[in-house]
């Protein structure tokens, strides 16, 4: 089973994202639970050190925000303006593996081609 060079970071919504997603006008009725049921998860670059866990999370945390905001409201204009990595991490909890292994016996292929 093949090690892969990805850490794995998994996101799950908090009351604060729920909050502003019902103030959206075509917001469907869903509760906190119903977000946080089948969290996503993304490949960052992989740390060995637990002090390079940080600088992972700070290099993607914003690409990560703008995801989760398009999954639920596709236009940008109603997204929060001003995202901070503070705003980030009372959003959502974050779990960060630096040990991601495939065990599937089959390549890995991606939807870019």
């Amino acid at each position: 089973m093949p090690l892969l060079n990805r850490s794995l970071l998994t996101v799950r919504p908090r009351r604060p994202f729920l909050d502003w997603y019902l103030s959206q006008d075509d917001a469907e009725d869903v509760t906190l639970e119903d977000l946080r049921e089948e969290p996503t998860g993304y490949l960052l670059s992989e740390y060995e050190l637990e002090e390079d866990r940080d600088a992972v999370l700070q290099h993607f945390w914003d690409l990560v925000f703008e995801h989760e905001l398009m999954a639920w409201v596709d236009n940008e204009k109603a997204w929060p303006r001003e995202r901070t990595f503070p705003m980030f991490r009372d959003w959502f909890d974050v779990e960060l593996s630096s040990l991601v292994i495939d065990i599937v016996d089959a390549p890995l292929l991606s939807d870019e081609g």
